[in-house]
């Protein structure tokens, strides 16, 4: 009889045993779980930040191209121009060009550090 007893003691405590190691392993389960949760919330927030980038440069490449073509506008629409005017002009485009290569440039790095 006693061996019966000492039998189920055995037994509930590997019982006992396996339950312990099934709740340890469903807490380190629940911790993965959360630690990858807060990386998803973090990639969607860089996400959003880098779609709101794209945005504002595709804004200003647009910006920067409707200046271009008004300034072509008008040196094709002179009829006369001067050579000292012309080439202040195409400075002017090209001030205008290294800007928006500038600013492309500036917010990758900005991208890239973020």
């Amino acid at each position: 009889m006693w061996q019966v007893r000492d039998l189920q003691l055995a037994m509930a405590e590997l019982h006992d045993q396996f339950r312990d190691e099934e709740t340890v392993e469903l807490r380190e389960l629940q911790r993965e779980l959360e630690a990858t949760a807060k990386a998803c919330r973090i990639a969607q927030f860089k996400l959003r930040k880098a779609d709101r980038h794209c945005d504002q440069l595709e804004a200003e490449k647009a910006q920067a191209e409707e200046r271009v073509r008004c300034l072509e506008n008008c040196v094709q629409g002179s009829v006369f121009v001067s050579s000292s005017s012309l080439s202040l002009i195409i400075i002017i485009i090209i001030i205008i060009i290294i800007s928006v290569i500038i600013i492309f440039i500036c917010n990758m790095y900005t991208l890239y550090i973020t």
